[in-house]
């Protein structure tokens, strides 16, 4: 499984898999063939109703903190077959991170940003491991 950003240029908050690779056989790493991948997921934010704000902090660039618009959100998981694109699966899950846990690791100065509650590395691995074990 692969890291990628949902970030984009109005709704940020922390990646959903942080680099994780705990959904790979044990051994594995992500340097590996492409071609024998099965399955991929995309992972679609949902914004829900507004909860608060949060302060996010951050180690580099010009601004150390910025206050945004914190949401609930949830995240609707798309299972497609590699070779086909066939839908195998769709499952929606709830962000659960704490506000902090779901700043992003960059900010931009977009009017109108709003930080999106994280979902959980753990809560993906969950949902998607029957799919991984399930005899091809």
């Amino acid at each position: 499984m692969y890291e990628v950003s949902l970030t984009n240029r109005r709704m940020q908050h922390s990646p959903i898999v942080a680099g994780e690779t705990k959904l790979l056989p044990p051994g594995s790493t992500l340097d590996f063939d492409h071609n024998l991948i099965q399955l991929f997921a995309c992972v679609v934010p949902v914004l829900g109703k507004r909860s608060g704000k949060v302060t996010c902090r951050f180690d580099r660039g010009v601004a150390k903190s910025r206050t945004w618009p914190l949401y609930e959100a949830t995240y609707r998981v798309t299972v497609r077959e590699a070779r086909t694109g066939r839908e195998v699966k769709v499952v929606t899950l709830r962000g659960t991170e704490s506000p902090e846990e779901s700043c992003p690791g960059f900010a931009t100065d977009d009017p109108g940003t709003v930080v999106a509650r994280s979902l959980t590395g753990d809560a993906l691995d969950k949902a998607l491991r029957p799919l991984l074990l399930a005899p091809a």
